[in-house]
């Protein structure tokens, strides 16, 4: 995929070619419709007719999903009362989206604190902004996902949801033999190496992942490397020994490095990457 051309090529492109290698799933962070426009056929945990099926989600063996763990623009509440969270496709049809119900703002969760109900979930108080449908369904399988998954890729998230975060610390911590995490990111030229690193992203990215900033090298350097360097010569910032590597030049961008994601993400050593 060359440089500079159209993003939603290039976003499809990366999932397409993933996608003929792996048995993908995807959870979305973000409300927009990013994923599901690279991934239309994707089961999303409702049916047709935009209603949401928890238990098709949970028995589900299969992957080639896109969850929107925090809701998306598609969400809409099923009356102006509130009601279920439903599944509005045609984002035109302005007179079928409820996302400000009359009645929600008395909805008591821990310690009796009140929370209006929403079609996302933002701010603070996740933990419990995620114990209503189908929020609570999706964390659930983020969950169990984590233990089945074989290989992680993670793009453009901050390492800011703690929720998330103990979700794969949680994984890292529970058996042995670490699978391998590719996490997409983009370098500015006063972008440190993770080793000199001390900002939140990297602290909890290390954290996380349990791999230690300081093990963090370019394939074949023994000295720390300039990551905006790195992004433009599409090389990765690697951690052989916890199997951790990332990539500076942004997400889209990846899609033209496929041909060395992909092995590695499939167990090949590290030297597919340079």
């Amino acid at each position: 995929m060359p440089k500079g051309g159209d993003v939603a090529e290039q976003y499809r492109g990366l999932i397409d070619q993933l996608r003929e290698s792996f048995e993908v799933g995807i959870y979305n962070l973000n409300y927009d419709i990013a994923a599901i426009r690279a991934f239309p056929e994707a089961f999303t945990g409702f049916s047709e007719s935009g209603i949401f099926d928890p238990i098709s989600v949970h028995h589900r063996g299969e992957w080639n999903f896109v969850y929107h763990l925090h809701g998306s623009v598609h969400h809409s509440f099923s009356t102006v009362h509130g009601g279920d969270i439903q599944w509005r496709s045609d984002l035109r049809d302005t007179v079928s989206f409820f996302d400000n119900p009359i009645n929600s703002a008395n909805d008591k969760r821990s310690e009796e604190k009140s929370f209006s109900r929403t079609t996302l979930i933002a701010g603070g108080h996740k933990l419990d902004q995620i114990l209503v449908e189908p929020f609570h369904t999706f964390y659930a399988s983020l969950v169990r996902h984590v233990y089945d998954a074989d290989a992680f890729l993670i793009g453009g998230y901050g390492f800011g949801d703690v929720h998330v975060n103990r979700a794969l610390q949680n994984r890292w911590g529970a058996l042995p033999g670490k699978p391998p995490v590719l996490v997409l990111d983009h370098a500015s030229q006063d972008t440190d190496p993770m080793v000199f690193r001390e900002d939140p992203w990297a602290r909890e990215l290390s954290s996380t992942l349990a791999a230690p900033r300081d093990f963090f090298r370019q394939i074949g350097h023994s000295s720390p490397p300039s990551p905006y360097q790195l992004g433009r010569d599409e090389q990765f910032e690697v951690s052989s020994h916890h199997r951790v590597a990332v990539w500076y030049g942004g997400f889209n961008s990846a899609a033209a490095a496929t041909h060395r994601i992909i092995p590695w993400l499939g167990g090949n050593p590290d030297a597919v990457l340079a």
